[in-house]
């Protein structure tokens, strides 16, 4: 059976949680560097996360598929700044030192439509807490490795999980991918998931807290 959505990213996490909802899909990914962004990390990050997610789901060619086209992209920022995704250790200690203790703001956009035509887009945002890091902490979250493909050099939902304080708000948008918001963008183009979160569900989509 033909795929009813492309999911168009590398994220492993993303395709793990589109799969949680019972999504026949399958995964294309057009190269877009990001880094063309880098002089906006000072814009609202909502406005960013929407203009890249834009961008990413442009980029795809139209081709004449009835298959949707889901794309997204989701920022950190914190005092306002987006923290983009370190490319070296020293970014990254600094960047967990001057989060160490903060609260985030993580911002999802996400596109859902077909190919060459406009699509549906939606924002979902999610304020999370970080306790206050020991040095030593944040040296053996370096040594892992774990930060360096991350929205903020934060792999939330898992080795840096135990730097969270609170959440507030969907925790699937922390992992990559609001999933009330995706079903529903599905269901509205015929693409029906066959399990529909409810809005920040306790089990997807809820609050987290330690």
């Amino acid at each position: 059976m033909t795929p009813k959505v492309t999911l168009g990213s590398a994220s492993p996490r993303r395709a793990d949680l589109l799969r949680s909802l019972g999504v026949d899909f399958d995964v294309e990914v057009v190269e877009l560097d990001e880094h063309a962004f880098i002089d906006e990390l000072e814009r609202d990050p909502r406005v960013l996360a929407e203009t890249i997610a834009r961008a990413k789901f442009a980029a795809f060619p139209a081709n004449g598929t009835d298959r949707l086209l889901l794309t997204a992209d989701t920022l950190v920022a914190c005092n306002g700044s987006v923290m983009g995704k370190p490319t070296t250790n020293r970014r990254l200690t600094a960047m967990l030192a001057s989060m160490s203790g903060r609260e985030l703001e993580i911002a999802t956009a996400v596109c859902v439509g077909h190919r060459g035509a406009t699509p549906q887009v939606e924002m979902v945002t999610t304020v999370v807490e970080l306790r206050p890091l020991t040095v030593e902490e944040i040296q053996r979250y370096v040594a892992t490795g774990a930060g360096m493909d991350k929205a903020g050099g934060l792999a939330l939902q898992a080795q840096a999980k135990p730097f969270i304080r609170t959440v507030g708000g969907c925790w699937s948008n922390v992992v990559g991918l609001p999933l009330c918001v995706v079903s529903l963008l599905l269901a509205a183009e015929s693409a029906e998931p066959t399990y529909v979160p409810s809005p920040c569900s306790v089990t997807l989509c809820g609050s987290y807290e330690r």
